[in-house]
């Protein structure tokens, strides 16, 4: 079962939000492979993220249109 857009939009912003937190400078001043290890991981799962959620997007869009053009209603 997929995750809700709401729960993949949340995790995301997690994510982001501790990746800010560890390329801030004064936080690690020395970067080195652990924390290159630890961004790397987490821009994979934000990239996982920004797919699922279009995907989620593209069908939904894809249904509305699809109801719009039953119903007669154009752009």
């Amino acid at each position: 079962m997929s995750k809700s857009i709401q729960a993949l939009r949340e995790r995301r912003d997690s994510l982001a939000k501790n990746l800010n937190d560890l390329v801030d400078q004064e936080k690690n001043p020395k970067w080195g492979p652990e924390l290159q290890n630890q961004y790397d991981t987490a821009m994979r799962e934000i990239s996982d993220i920004d797919a699922q959620i279009k995907r989620h997007n593209d069908a939904i869009n894809a249904i509305a249109a699809g109801a719009a053009e039953r119903c007669g209603i154009s752009d």
